[in-house]
């Protein structure tokens, strides 16, 4: 898989007042904000800050109307658990525009930088304000509920990306887009529940794939993006991940994909213990023979 975009998805604590519990933030600026030196002065401050990608962004304002803020977060090896510690007076001192912190994302946004090609998205989910009351707000359920905020607005955007038309692109076409997705789980080993987009024949007959030749990457993305609930037992969910990711491959003709994403379905329904659906033929185009799921997750072994 080569995908074009990165939507890093989890949760944050929130830093200022008018950044609820709850909120969903869009990284406008990632700051990483241990960069400096330590001298008889003090600490001096060197930032390092990382823009995400105008194309994701925009995408993202679109998809988001109203429903997230678009604002700078902070990314720092360090959970605040009190509004008045050192670490929490360093950021308002040097980062006073960050609304949000966690841990993770600058290392992806690096990352992402360092390919010289993949478009990056930070999306957080605010679990906590940051501050003494932190652990109430963990023990009452809150990371979540942020998670999964975070990621329905992951869900909203990427749908955006397969069914919209490109920004800029001069006769209007729309070209869909390869989509990465990573879905954090919360510490507490809670996972996320993801509202996939409805299944539309019509609209996937018409997909239109990248001019660089990578018609798998939609496609993809959906095992990838079922494999997290799937491996959390949301069971439901990943069938739904694994049963449009057949649906697509399908609409593409591409028939290894197909049998990929099959023996997914077929696994899984196995190891649920449902084999009358396992076993059942999966429907195909008029002319093709009747297969399985359990029959194409033997020939993909």
């Amino acid at each position: 898989m080569q995908p074009q975009a990165l939507l890093f998805v989890g949760v944050a604590g929130g830093l200022k007042g008018d950044i609820k519990i709850g909120d969903v933030v869009v990284a406008s600026k990632v700051y990483g904000i241990h960069g400096g030196k330590d001298a008889r002065q003090g600490f001096l401050v060197r930032p390092e800050a990382w823009r995400p990608s105008h194309r994701l962004e925009q995408a993202a304002r679109h998809a988001l109307r109203g429903k997230a803020h678009f604002k700078p977060i902070a990314v720092g090896y360090v959970v605040i658990a009190d509004a008045a510690s050192a670490i929490a007076c360093h950021l308002e001192e040097h980062y006073n525009d960050a609304v949000a912190i966690e841990m993770e994302g600058a290392g992806v946004a690096q990352a992402a930088h360092l390919t010289g090609t993949l478009d990056a998205l930070i999306i957080r989910g605010i679990s906590d304000n940051a501050d003494a009351r932190k652990h109430e707000r963990d023990a009452a359920g809150s990371q979540s509920d942020a998670a999964r905020n975070a990621a329905q607005a992951a869900v909203a955007l990427w749908r955006e990306l397969v069914v919209a038309p490109n920004v800029g692109q001069p006769d209007g076409s729309s070209d869909t887009v390869g989509v990465g997705i990573a879905v954090c789980v919360s510490s507490q080993g809670d996972s996320v529940s993801l509202r996939l987009p409805p299944r539309d024949p019509a609209a996937l007959a018409g997909l239109r794939f990248p001019s660089h030749g990578d018609r798998q990457g939609e496609a993809m993305a959906l095992p990838n993006l079922g494999s997290a609930p799937h491996g959390a037992g949301r069971s439901n969910t990943a069938i739904d991940a694994y049963t449009w990711a057949t649906d697509l491959f399908r609409a593409v003709d591409d028939r290894a994909g197909e049998a990929m994403a099959l023996g997914n379905l077929g696994g899984l329904l196995t190891g649920m213990g449902r084999y009358r659906e396992a076993i059942a033929p999966s429907p195909g185009p008029p002319n093709s023979s009747t297969r399985s799921a359990t029959r194409t997750a033997k020939q993909g072994r």
